[in-house]
């Protein structure tokens, strides 16, 4: 599988479990996997597969989903920037992409758009679209949603999210090329 595709399956993850709670079967069936999709020594990642082993270990179903309830409002980037969702409605417009995940500002609709852009080859037109969304709209509200999750959500499951998206942005920046905030 190209680093394009992984990504793109990686963001489908992440859509997924920020668009709503997990549902019983998908719990069940992430409860059989032993780790995270990705390991590596980044900090983040260890940090995330930690949690992420108290997550298969120790937590129910149920703490999830009321984890889920409880940061929910941290998955439109409407919450950190209050032009957002008309932002990321104009820039949709633009480029012809439908969110179908809740609000036209969540974090899943970002994340379904990058899924789009990197399960294919990326042409240099397309490659140049993605920078653009990322330096414009996703890195600025996922990397604030990452430290967040890590830090304010109760579960070890949504905790672990956060790490890992962190780690996500921090590749996707490595990736693409994009210069770090200073921090």
């Amino acid at each position: 599988m190209k680093v394009g595709q992984i990504y793109s399956v990686i963001s489908m993850i992440f859509a997924s479990n920020f668009n709503e709670p997990l549902t019983a079967q998908n719990y069940e069936k992430i409860k059989t996997s032993s780790d995270w999709i990705i390991q590596n020594e980044c900090e983040n990642n260890k940090k995330g597969r930690k949690l992420y082993a108290d997550f298969l270990q120790n937590e129910s179903l149920a703490e999830i989903r009321t984890d889920f309830r409880s940061v929910k409002y941290l998955f439109n980037a409407s919450y950190y920037f209050a032009s957002a969702k008309d932002d990321l409605a104009k820039f949709y417009a633009q480029i012809n992409f439908s969110p179908k995940l809740g609000e036209s500002d969540s974090i899943s609709n970002q994340l379904l758009l990058i899924a789009s852009i990197l399960k294919n080859e990326l042409d240099e037109s397309h490659a140049k679209l993605l920078k653009s969304f990322l330096i414009s709209f996703f890195l600025p509200y996922a990397a604030t949603l990452a430290i967040e999750l890590s830090t304010s959500a109760k579960s070890s499951f949504y905790r672990s999210l956060g790490y890992f998206l962190s780690e996500y942005c921090d590749n996707l920046q490595e990736i693409f090329a994009i210069k770090r905030k200073a921090e």
